[in-house]
């Protein structure tokens, strides 16, 4: 009897584990389009000498798991009132890493065509959430 409660109490731990590390719903992409922008944190504070790098991005073919490429395309960084350039970025989706002083983070996103608007700019601003990072508005 005791061996049985044994093995139950070893086994409740094991079965527990894959709730436990799955936090996040798969979801599609967020939206970003191909334009310059100002770079900002949760305070909507300009996050200045970001470094963003863009790396491609593959989904395994009938699911939404997406695959960050070991090599960055391109990188590039914000100055010092945050602002970047992304308007060269050719349409796709892309992983961006982006990393400023403590802040790291890894989005996916879908750099959708650039407006008719050459003028449109638009802000990022960073999120502390971990399925959703990010949220774009028009600046």
């Amino acid at each position: 009897m005791r061996r049985r409660i044994l093995a139950i109490v070893l086994l409740i731990p094991l079965s527990a584990a894959p709730f436990a590390v799955a936090s996040c719903v798969p979801a599609p992409p967020g939206e970003i389009v191909a334009a310059r922008g100002v770079l900002v944190n949760m305070a909507n504070q300009p996050l200045a000498s970001a470094q963003i790098r863009i790396f491609a991005a593959t989904q395994r073919p009938g699911t939404q798991i997406w695959r960050k490429m070991d090599k960055p395309l391109i990188s590039v960084s914000t100055d010092s009132k945050g602002a970047f350039d992304l308007s060269t970025i050719t349409p796709g989706t892309y992983f961006l890493e982006i990393k400023t002083g403590k802040v790291k983070r890894i989005l996916l996103a879908t750099i959708t065509p650039r407006s008719k608007d050459a003028a449109q700019e638009i802000k990022i601003r960073l999120l502390n959430v971990e399925c959703k990072g990010f949220e774009v508005s028009a600046n």
